[in-house]
Parts: C-alpha cells; sequence; structure tokens
C-alpha cells in the first residue's frame, strides 16, 4: 500500500459510513469517520479502534451496534482496496 489518506465508503442495509484512512509506513495509521448514518444501536465507533490496533478490518463487532460495525469495517476495507490499487498502478 502506497502512504497516504484513502476514502472508502459502504452501506449494510440503513446504515451508511464514509472512512477516511490513513496509511503510514504500510500501516493504517488513522481512521476518520467522515460519514456515519447509523440507525437503531448503539454507537460502533469503538470498531475504529480495533481496526488499528489489529491493522484488520475483520475484528469483532461493537455488540448491539452489529450493522454499523460491518459497515464500518467494509469502508475501511474499500479504502485499503483503493491504497493497494495505487501501488499497483
Amino acid at each position: 500500500m502506497i502512504d497516504g489518506t484513502y476514502k472508502g465508503e459502504a452501506q449494510n442495509g440503513p446504515v451508511s459510513v464514509i472512512a477516511e484512512v490513513t496509511i503510514q509506513n504500510q500501516r493504517i495509521a488513522n481512521i476518520k469517520l467522515i460519514k456515519h448514518r447509523n440507525w437503531k444501536g448503539k454507537a460502533a465507533e469503538q470498531v475504529v479502534v480495533s481496526i488499528i490496533e489489529e491493522q484488520s478490518t475483520h475484528v469483532d463487532a461493537v455488540s448491539g451496534a452489529t450493522v454499523s460495525s460491518v459497515a464500518i469495517m467494509n469502508a475501511v476495507e474499500d479504502a485499503i482496496q483503493k491504497a493497494q490499487k495505487e501501488q499497483n498502478k
């Protein structure tokens, strides 16, 4: 992955997310949720911390916020795929 900031988007049912992911030294350095329109349920922002700590979008969903958690993971994955495409150019 090439260092930089990439935007990823995802929708999971009524939940939509736009995430801005910063890559530094081929690692996820920061994730900022530009848009997070959630539905019912609890806040899922804690999943961002887990993604950074684990350096993976395959982390446990926040209890009571599964739909939002999955949408955030998918938006981050979308941004990472864009970073990988930049590397392959």
